[in-house]
């Protein structure tokens, strides 16, 4: 009788057994197949281990009810079904509890990765740009004239270079201003050739796209020395002197222009069909001013000299209008870089302080719009 309630024990414990094995593989096999352990380490190795120590309970029990003293003897003859059992629970448990202990905590979080790999390469490597809105925390003065100016979809760094070595040397000098670095961890530059990448006259550049030959450029606005830089005239945050920002500015149709299409009739003249479309002018739209601007001392500069074409698409963009000082001042500002004998210089403060009243308005246009550049369409019909 003992021995059979022995036998029903060793029984009952190699189905327990078996059940706790399918149960661990089962657990095993979702965790695998999700991109996230579903069970993990908290539950799988417990279930190994105790599968473990079912194993050697139910290894020594067998051997212990065997009619052999020697329980080796019994394994290696007719215990060799719990035998196998026994290898294959222990190889299972430890195969399963092995992988769920290498497996990352943070794994499968974000997809088939660790999700904490993000941030420590974040913490690894600080980024070398920054954005703009943390140039605007110190900086301002130029991000309010660059969000006014034709530069304003540009971005700060495009020109000043990453800023994070910049921000780094400028937060220690102001915790410290004995250490005031000699240089202000910017890679950027004040020579022509940052403004040239962009502006240089190229073929290749689409037409309306602010593009200048630099001898050209020099000879219109009377500069006479050819190392003169552009912020002599430009300022970079506000380099056409916009009064408003250019997203509020008229509406205008693309300005296209005949070699767009005709490539290869560049120098040729030919008579233009009845049926061809005519905006390629500004005077076809705006006859009237364009007649009173003949009569102006400004008759020989093209429209687009003032008025700056911004394109925002193929078909569309925004056209420019500013009463600003500084749009005026790219030609009239006086200064040695100037040649004699070129358009007319002015010293902008002087002048005002000479002609100007209390309550007089302060720009350019108000006195000298309809004697010098043209009367407004209004005023002409």
């Amino acid at each position: 009788m003992t021995k059979m309630r022995s036998a029903g024990l060793i029984k009952f414990v190699l189905f327990l057994d078996l059940i706790l094995v399918l149960t661990v593989l089962g657990m095993s096999g979702a965790d695998i197949l999700n991109s996230k352990p579903i069970f993990g380490i908290k539950t799988v190795p417990p279930l190994g281990a105790l599968i473990l120590l079912l194993s050697a309970w139910l290894l020594r029990r067998a051997a212990k009810e065997s009619a052999h003293e020697d329980p080796l003897e019994f394994i290696t003859t007719r215990g060799h079904v719990v035998r196998l059992l026994a290898i294959g629970f222990v190889g299972i448990a430890f195969a399963t509890s092995l992988r769920t202990v290498l497996i990352p905590p943070t794994f499968g979080d974000l997809g088939h990765y660790r999700g904490a790999a993000i941030e420590e390469a974040k913490a690894l490597r600080v980024p070398n740009y920054l954005g703009q809105e943390a140039c605007k925390g110190c900086h301002e003065v130029q991000a309010h004239d660059h969000d006014v100016g034709a530069h304003t979809r540009i971005s700060c760094e495009t020109c000043h270079g990453p800023g994070s070595r910049h921000s780094e040397v400028m937060t220690a000098a102001s915790k410290d201003p004995s250490n005031a670095p000699a240089e202000s961890g910017l890679s950027w530059n004040r020579e022509d050739h940052v403004c040239l990448r962009c502006h240089r006259d190229l073929f290749s550049r689409p037409r309306q796209f602010p593009r200048i030959d630099k001898d050209k450029h020099f000879a219109l606005v009377g500069v006479k020395d050819k190392d003169t830089r552009c912020r002599a005239c430009h300022d970079p945050h506000r380099p056409f002197g916009l009064s408003k920002t250019p997203t509020s500015s008229t509406f205008h149709p693309r300005i296209r222009h005949c070699r767009e299409c005709h490539t290869g009739k560049l120098t040729v003249s030919l008579e233009r069909p009845g049926s061809h479309p005519v905006a390629f002018r500004c005077r076809q739209c705006h006859a009237e001013v364009a007649a009173d601007l003949k009569k102006k001392s400004h008759a020989s500069i093209h429209c687009s000299t003032c008025h700056v074409y911004i394109p925002e698409s193929q078909d569309h963009g925004r056209m420019t209008k500013s009463g600003d000082n500084r749009l005026c001042g790219l030609c009239h500002r006086a200064g040695d870089f100037r040649v004699e004998g070129g358009p007319p210089t002015i010293d902008f403060v002087a002048h005002l302080e000479e002609v100007r009243d209390e309550g007089d308005p302060t720009d350019c246009v108000s006195c000298h719009w309809a004697d010098f550049i043209h009367d407004s369409r209004e005023n002409l019909k």
